[in-house]
């Protein structure tokens, strides 16, 4: 059975979610937490559970404190980063902390229930295609192109991104 852990502060929010989930994912066992002490009451009863989401802002978390925790404790838990902070810093700082995957808020709960059944496939097996971040890898022209190709060659939006993309 699939075990699924919500922690928000947002009652309204986590009923949204139960909702999604339950229709979606009927067999679904779910679990809630309000605030922190909640969060690692439930995880220490449910340190095997499929998918943890996380809300960043939560009562009694300062930044990434809950999730470098439960990273330390739990190391087998996949944790779903919540939250309205849409900043490609934050975004990147989850994912450095040991987010597993980042959803920013308001996002389309059929979204979030794929993430959830993508937790759920089969792992095993899976080689890793090419080296993680920060191992040895060639560097050059492959990576200038690589950029331009996720940019559109702009360098990035705005005034700054096209005085980049100018200079180069």
């Amino acid at each position: 059975m699939t075990t699924l852990l919500i922690a928000d502060d947002h009652p309204l929010f986590r009923e949204a979610l139960r909702g999604a989930i339950s229709r979606a994912l009927p067999e679904a066992r779910l679990r809630e937490a309000h605030n922190v002490d909640a969060l690692y009451a439930m995880v220490e009863s449910e340190p095997d559970a499929d998918l943890l989401m996380l809300d960043l802002n939560m009562p009694g978390v300062h930044g990434f404190s809950a999730l470098v925790h439960l990273r330390a404790q739990y190391p087998q838990l996949p944790v779903l980063m919540v939250s309205a902070k849409d900043g490609e810093y934050d975004q990147a700082e989850a994912l450095d902390f040991g987010a597993d995957d980042y959803l920013v808020k308001p996002f389309a709960l059929m979204e979030l229930v794929a993430r959830a059944r993508a937790r759920q496939r089969p792992q095993v097996g899976r080689a890793r295609a090419r080296p993680a971040i920060g191992e040895d890898r060639p560097r050059g022209d492959h990576q200038r192109r690589q950029r331009r190709r996720v940019d559109g060659g702009k360098g990035g939006g705005g005034k700054a991104g096209r005085q980049r993309a100018d200079a180069r």
